[in-house]
């Protein structure tokens, strides 16, 4: 199950469909370019078991790109190009990218990008010069041929982003079965009839596994340039298939999507009780309602060691700090902070007694992240 499989039994097949701009790319033409990467990659020393990087808006290439990475046995990590350049420069450095593959679309942010990483190489899917030496590569297997790996990263809501290495597949074969495989095929039926649209951004772990596991299934992906509801809804029944129900949205953008003819339905609460960071956005002037909090966690102060602290039971098991620390309610002055990364328990720091706190006062707090 290998994209160079369906090259060989159906090699004129769509694999990547762009919908916008209707971009054809056949399994055959993936297979061959696929290869050129792989090739390309060797050329510039990078072996077995190395990591390149890929920050690119959703094109055609992408897919050249990480299964060149799969079948030369490297791990690769899909970068968000919505990220800073210290991010993605940090996001380099931290996962040890040899290699870094761009375009005009990051223009703007490749000088800070290079300040922030200096060790790593740059290219661009959009210089002539890049072009010309990937084309210029054999479109035949390499000879080291071994299945990579993909490396994800969170978006960096607690700080610096986080990703995880895991290590290469312990069979080799490019063309050997997984998890997801196996859950495609079983749970819903993908195989090489299915079409599969992907309206999301394909540095996102879910597009980009599901997108290459139809490819390995010999399907075809449908990959949207950018998400427009009303173009997504136009696909699926261009394809024939029945409408359904459309379900949005999120917290913050639900009027946005209230007033869209598309949706049937929405389901807004993706911060089920309200969260204490999502609180702060002031959107009055906007006439977008304030969104309250519907769920509190009752703290004890437990003693007052300084006139600007407070111990409180509230610890890590009470209150996550995944976007933030929870804020006490209708009391502005006071903030939590950390005392320290191995305690389960936090200090309340600045105007603790200035806003009438005492030991064994039950204080009101406002989640800091969505259950």
């Amino acid at each position: 199950m290998h994209p160079s499989i369906h090259a060989q039994s159906q090699g004129d097949k769509p694999a990547v469909i762009m919908a916008g701009s209707g971009q054809t790319v056949s399994y055959a033409a993936l297979d061959r370019r696929s290869n050129q990467i792989a090739q390309y990659l060797r050329q510039q020393g990078i072996g077995i078991g190395d990591t390149v990087a890929l920050c690119l808006e959703n094109r055609a290439e992408y897919f050249d790109i990480v299964w060149g990475a799969q079948r030369a046995g490297l791990i690769f990590v899909a970068i968000s190009n919505r990220l800073t350049a210290d991010e993605i420069g940090y996001i380099l450095q931290d996962s040890g990218a040899k290699l870094l593959f761009t375009s005009d679309y990051l223009t703007p942010h490749l000088e800070g990008i290079r300040n922030a990483c200096l060790a790593t190489p740059i290219v661009s899917l959009d210089d002539a010069a890049t072009l010309a030496a990937i084309d210029a590569m054999p479109d035949t297997p390499i000879a080291d041929e071994r299945a990579g790996s993909d490396m994800l990263y969170s978006s960096g809501t607690t700080g610096r982003p986080k990703g995880v290495r895991l290590p290469l597949p312990e069979d080799g074969n490019i063309a050997a079965s997984n998890t997801l495989v196996a859950l495609a095929q079983g749970a819903f039926g993908f195989g090489p009839d299915s079409v599969y649209l992907s309206p999301a951004p394909l540095y996102h772990a879910a597009p980009l596994r599901w997108c290459m596991t139809v490819h390995k299934l010999g399907g075809t992906v449908i990959a949207m340039e950018k998400f427009d509801p009303e173009s997504a809804l136009a696909l699926i029944e261009k394809a024939g298939l029945p409408r359904g129900k459309v379900t949005g949205a999120g917290t913050g953008t639900y009027l946005f999507e209230a007033a869209s003819p598309v949706y049937d339905e929405l389901q807004v609460g993706s911060y089920i009780f309200m969260d204490a960071d999502y609180a702060k956005n002031d959107w009055t002037e906007s006439g977008i309602p304030r969104f309250e909090h519907s769920l509190f966690v009752w703290t004890t102060v437990m003693s007052c060691p300084a006139p600007d602290r407070a111990i409180v039971d509230a610890g890590l098991k009470a209150s996550s700090v995944d976007s933030g620390m929870p804020r006490v309610f209708a009391s502005p002055g006071p903030i939590y902070e950390p005392e320290g990364a191995a305690r389960d328990y936090w200090r309340m720091a600045r105007a603790m007694f200035a806003s009438g706190f005492r030991s064994g006062e039950l204080i009101h707090n406002c989640f800091s992240y969505h259950f």
